[in-house]
């Protein structure tokens, strides 16, 4: 798409995201999501000031059952923003509607906040991978976060400065389910809680910038 985009001249590109910000906020995340380039001129302050980020913006989501855009929000605030606070207020209400993701980076966010939070993290991302069902969705959402990752700019200092390492114990990983002869693509759980999460975070890692 971008190398279209390209072409186009930045002040037209500003008009026309301008517009698309006034009118729908879910077109504008979305815009921001699409490419590197169309982020740069979204977040251009002329164009955020059309941006209606307001409870009134939530309610009509929660009205309409819009979870994916109250996810999306979400991720862009706090990895985008380093703003946890809006991007827990997002993901809390999209997790209200039952939203697989919002769930799993709410996950993300609790062990990167370390301590009892990390607990949290660890516990409900473990049993969330303990079902065949929810690994699969764990596995689309974490791929849709890696993917959103590569798109924006990281600006988050927590996540750009830490790994954090869930299990401190040196298991070694011998999974529940190499015994029953699981589908290639299943995801595999091991035995200690903390390791699935030391697993899972690695993917997340693995797509950072370097410490």
């Amino acid at each position: 798409m971008s190398n279209y985009i390209q072409f186009i001249p930045k002040e037209l590109l500003r008009d026309i995201v301008t517009r698309v910000a006034a009118f729908s906020l879910t077109d504008y995340i979305n815009v921001k999501l699409s490419c590197k380039m169309l982020k740069e001129v979204a977040e251009n302050s002329c164009v955020e000031v059309h941006i209606d980020e307001t409870d009134d913006f939530i309610n009509r989501c929660l009205e309409n059952g819009n979870s994916d855009a109250l996810y999306r929000l979400g991720m862009v605030q706090y990895f985008g923003h380093d703003n946890l606070d809006m991007a827990l207020k997002y993901l809390n209400k999209s997790g209200s509607l039952d939203h697989v993701g919002a769930y799993y980076v709410i996950c993300i966010i609790l062990i990167y906040s370390g301590d009892n939070f990390m607990k949290e993290g660890v516990n409900f991302l473990s049993t969330m991978k303990l079902s065949r069902e929810y690994r699969k969705r764990v596995k689309f959402y974490r791929e849709h976060l890696i993917r959103i990752l590569g798109l924006i700019s990281i600006n988050n200092s927590t996540v750009l400065r830490r790994r954090p390492i869930c299990c401190t114990k040196n298991h070694k990983l011998v999974t529940r389910y190499a015994l029953v002869g699981v589908e290639d693509d299943e995801e595999d759980y091991v035995f200690c809680d903390a390791c699935t999460c030391d697993i899972e975070m690695a993917y997340i890692f693995a797509v950072l910038p370097p410490l």
